[in-house]
């Protein structure tokens, strides 16, 4: 019998069980709560800095109120853990299917996919202290910070990296578990479609760049 165990404490010591416990002791919708703080976490990490990761540098940034990046946010995390996992785990199930001959069922690795995303939750507590205390600084890292401040973003970062490193070692250990193969054809289950999906997006940043030189020559 799998012990049940605290998935927030176990997935940093021993993630190959906490992957296993979870599956048996946990229903869906409890790992998908329990994923959703990882993954508002990595939303709103996506927000630091925003000013200066415009794509257009000449166009205004209008700041978010905190009502509103708070929602957006929370919308963002739950679309990810839900429609995010779901699709990815599709693509986890089937190629681990046809290349590498998974065993996995879909439904679980839709749960370990949504997982995946736990570790963030780490850098949840210092990246709302940060934004709520400082929103300007949030959104505009070339401002100048006082001393909680600079303890608030370094947080932030290390924790967000620490989380961004666990969670690909979470999400290798997920797929080798419930496809029952080695982690290294864990590892390009993982890789190939997420090489795929880098390759779509850049084909349709590259294609929407020149549509907008076009409009604009």
């Amino acid at each position: 019998m799998k012990k049940n165990l605290n998935p927030f404490v176990s997935i940093w010591r021993s993630p190959r069980e906490t992957v296993r416990s979870v599956l048996v002791h946990k229903g869906f919708w409890v790992i998908a709560i329990l994923s959703f703080f990882g993954a508002w976490a990595s939303a709103l990490y996506a927000s630091l800095d925003a000013k200066n990761s415009q794509i257009d540098e000449n166009a205004t940034f209008t700041q978010p109120s905190l009502p509103m990046e708070l929602a957006s946010s929370i919308i963002g995390g739950i679309a990810s853990v839900l429609i995010g996992g779901a699709f990815i785990a599709l693509l986890y199930w089937g190629i681990g299917k046809l290349l590498f001959k998974g065993q996995g069922t879909y439904l679980d690795l839709y749960k370990g996919s949504m997982l995946s995303a736990l570790p963030f939750y780490i850098a949840l507590p210092f990246i709302l202290a940060f934004l709520i205390i400082y929103p300007n600084e949030f959104y505009n890292n070339d401002l100048n910070f006082d001393g909680v401040a600079i303890f608030l973003y370094a947080a932030v970062v290390v924790l967000g990296l620490v989380g961004s490193v666990y969670a690909f070692v979470v999400t290798i250990v997920m797929i080798s578990e419930i496809h029952k193969i080695s982690k290294w054809k864990a590892f390009f289950t993982m890789f190939i479609p997420s090489f795929i999906l880098f390759i779509v997006i850049m084909v349709i940043v590259v294609v929407l760049f020149m549509g907008l030189a076009a409009i604009g020559g």
